[in-house]
């Protein structure tokens, strides 16, 4: 195989590297999924830092400060995610200031923050108080602020630095926050990764000797590496290209490209995040299906314009047709958004059948996963009683509504409870009765 370009590949060069240590009891057990160091290891390149090692670590307040130690002296940048807050489990800003020997310190500007946050005087507060927590930092801390994409205004809390130690919190929207927020203070304006990933449906050993012999010819100048996959119904082994000069990873690429030809597939890895960008763009393709598109999002958008995002729930069972309105109405929700969210949801509403089926159940549960729903906000009630079907959340806006029982009785409940509920987005199939001659168009009375 020979690369059909004139232009020679730019060598590979060394570059700072990066550790980032996960805090969290509730991550070692399981409880909870951590994809903060997975966000970093995308983002390292871009900000030409290398990520050499993961650490996930318990709330032990010793244990913190010694893995800090270690990472701050092994690696140019050290990134920390989880264990600020005011609870007793909130251990990062005293493991540092105990890293690097410090003292703690109640910061002027932090107080300031607990006083607005809480409504209340901070000299009025005892010293053991939970909240002075976010006030207590070492003593050479760095405040870092940012814009708040909510209010385009300058953040009213920072991410904290000491030394080459950034502390950015654990809830995944905050911590990418806070990661944008210490951009410009750890990217090596020298150096950069760019990255690429190809998806195919061979298997592993099937394309071994066509990689080992693509990856000899790109050695010095990219980095190839292949991951096979299980149990995905879109591709079989994810091949990532990796090289700091752009047009050396466009080379690379265009050769494995013609070489694989049609046994890779166009798989996004992030539809959540890409939604607005995939969405529109095929929205404006000269097809059937674009305009098609083109006109659902014209009506979406006029339901949104006249009714606001407040008062509108989407019917949410599991099935396809719901799940494309979904996307269509998340897309259109968060169309200035960014890429970087933070990410408006609609409310869902799911009526539930008293014997349902396991798989619908874990579908829907997973979907919430996968548009990051908060999902402590989740309302089940019996539609038949109007009792608890399980505990009832207390937020006044949950993220899924389930009831128990038909969706005649789900409807009027749903009608009851939520008497300011203007619109219920409802999909349903072409080939569905009485369905083949709508057309689509929105009517306001």
């Amino acid at each position: 195989m020979k690369c059909f370009s004139t232009l020679k590949p730019v060598p590979l060069k060394i570059n700072k590297t990066l550790g980032v240590i996960v805090i969290g009891d509730e991550i070692l057990r399981g409880d909870v999924v951590d994809t903060n160091f997975a966000f970093v290891a995308h983002q390292a390149p871009s900000c030409g830092l290398k990520l050499k090692r993961v650490s996930i670590i318990p709330d032990i307040a010793k244990v913190i400060s010694k893995e800090i130690q270690k990472f701050s002296k092994d690696y140019d940048v050290v990134v920390t995610s989880g264990g600020i807050g005011i609870t007793h489990d909130d251990l990062t800003y005293e493991a540092v200031a105990d890293a690097f020997d410090e003292n703690l310190i109640l910061h002027p500007s932090l107080l300031k923050f607990i006083e607005s946050e809480f409504g209340c005087r901070a000299t009025d507060l005892p010293v053991d108080d939970h909240r002075l927590r976010l006030a207590r930092v070492p003593a050479s801390s760095r405040l870092i602020y940012g814009k708040d994409p909510k209010t385009n205004q300058t953040s009213e809390y920072p991410v904290l630095s000491v030394k080459n130690v950034f502390v950015l919190p654990g809830l995944p929207q905050f911590f990418r926050l806070g990661f944008d927020f210490i951009k410009p203070y750890i990217q090596d304006p020298n150096m950069k990764y760019f990255s690429r990933n190809l998806y195919t449906t061979s298997e592993e050993t099937h394309l071994a000797n066509r990689l080992g012999d693509f990856a000899a010819e790109f050695q010095n100048s990219v980095l190839v590496g292949s991951y096979p996959v299980q149990n995905n119904q879109y591709y079989k082994v994810r091949i990532f290209l990796e090289s700091q000069d752009l047009q050396t990873l466009k080379i690379a690429q265009s050769s494995l490209e013609k070489l694989l030809g049609d046994e890779l597939v166009n798989y996004d890895s992030d539809a959540v995040v890409n939604a607005v960008d995939r969405v529109y763009k095929m929205s404006q393709e000269n097809t059937l299906f674009g305009q098609k598109l083109k006109h659902s999002i014209e009506i979406v958008t006029e339901i949104i314009d006249r009714y606001g995002t407040e008062d509108i729930i989407l019917s949410f069972n599991g099935g396809k047709d719901c799940i494309a309105l979904l996307h269509l109405l998340f897309a259109v929700l968060n169309k200035n958004s960014g890429s970087k969210g933070p990410f408006k949801r609609p409310q869902l509403f799911y009526v539930r059948e008293q014997t349902p089926f396991a798989e619908v159940e874990t579908f829907v549960e997973s979907t919430l996963d996968f548009y990051q729903y908060e999902s402590t906000k989740i309302s089940r009630l019996d539609s038949s009683s109007g009792e608890n079907w399980v505990q009832k959340c207390s937020a006044e806006h949950p993220s899924l509504i389930v009831y128990s029982g038909h969706i005649k009785q789900g409807l009027a409940r749903l009608k009851h409870d939520s008497p300011n509920l203007k619109v219920v987005f409802i999909g349903t199939r072409y080939a569905d009765p009485w369905t083949g001659t709508f057309i689509g168009k929105s009517i306001f009375v």
